[in-house]
């Protein structure tokens, strides 16, 4: 598929946006020039599976995007219909395709085609699972382009970005390194990072970035834990030790029991994000055993 020869990329810019530590959102957006009279198709190749994809143009309207199977029929009519090393070429594709190395993602313009030199933008946005891993490392790899391309992440509301590394591929060598590669720009703060792939660059890189939970979320839920297991702690030594002025404990032992099981369920369960309300359920697994313990013996 000739792309090239039917439209230009002018730039495209990439939003990566981490809902939880251990999902995100990716929305690419490509701004375009069409070459010919009338553009009604685009292709792009991708070498892996775009998973819930939605395409849409810059007024946010959705566009069609045609079926693997429909690509492999235009494929097979190219094929038909050509010969020598165009031929070859295109059957080494279709096997690409077919064996699920490539995807081309066809988007229809036919209803409304673009003109020759206009320009329009136009985003892919899918939804790629990062699987359920401890504290994983993220691995991005940029292919360099001969056009500029933008990198904007986003971190979830209680995390933090950790500084990231980067691998050098050239020279069929692998590279690590702190400080991002000769013609990249990176400007990094807690909750976002952004990357500039001047498209000067002859070799790829690979980000390498991991997400670790805020100070303030951690310290809080070991108080707040460590707040409700002092009242049981207290129940016990007052029943083993006979302690002066503790007596409440004694009197009220079942509603302060079941104030602390109750805290200690509610409380992990108002932080709407995911994966810190799982560290809290672990922190307040604790209190709700000895608050269990506090009501029945």
């Amino acid at each position: 598929m000739a792309t090239g020869s039917s439209m230009e990329i002018i730039r495209q810019r990439l939003f990566i946006n981490h809902d939880s530590k251990n999902q995100r959102k990716i929305t690419v957006e490509y701004t375009i020039r069409s070459k010919l009279p009338k553009l009604k198709n685009i292709f792009l190749n991708y070498d892996k599976f775009l998973p819930s994809l939605l395409i849409q143009d810059e007024k946010n309207n959705v566009l069609s995007l045609m079926s693997s199977k429909d690509v492999e029929i235009l494929y097979t009519y190219y094929i038909e219909n050509s010969s020598g090393d165009e031929k070859s070429l295109l059957e080494k594709e279709l096997m690409e395709i077919q064996d699920q190395k490539k995807h081309i993602i066809w988007i229809s313009l036919k209803d409304n085609p673009l003109l020759e030199d206009q320009i329009t933008t136009f985003t892919l946005t899918y939804l790629p699972q990062l699987g359920h891993v401890k504290n994983p490392e993220i691995f991005i790899k940029i292919n360099t382009q001969n056009y500029p391309v933008y990198y904007s992440l986003f971190s979830p509301n209680s995390f933090n970005f950790k500084k990231p590394s980067f691998t050098i591929l050239k020279n069929d060598k692998v590279e690590t390194a702190d400080k991002p590669p000769e013609h990249v720009e990176v400007y990094n703060s807690y909750h976002s990072m952004s990357l500039r792939v001047r498209n000067e660059i002859d070799y790829d890189f690979g980000l390498t970035y991991s997400l670790t939970a805020i100070f303030t979320s951690k310290i809080l839920t070991k108080i707040g834990a460590g707040f409700l297991c002092i009242m049981p702690v207290v129940y016990f030594l007052v029943i083993n030790y006979d302690m002066y002025g503790f007596e409440i404990f004694l009197q009220k032992k079942i509603d302060i029991g079941l104030f602390v099981i109750g805290a200690s369920l509610l409380l992990p369960n108002i932080q709407p994000d995911h994966e810190i309300r799982k560290l809290l359920m672990m922190w307040y697994l604790l209190p709700i055993i000895l608050g269990l313990l506090m009501v029945f013996f």
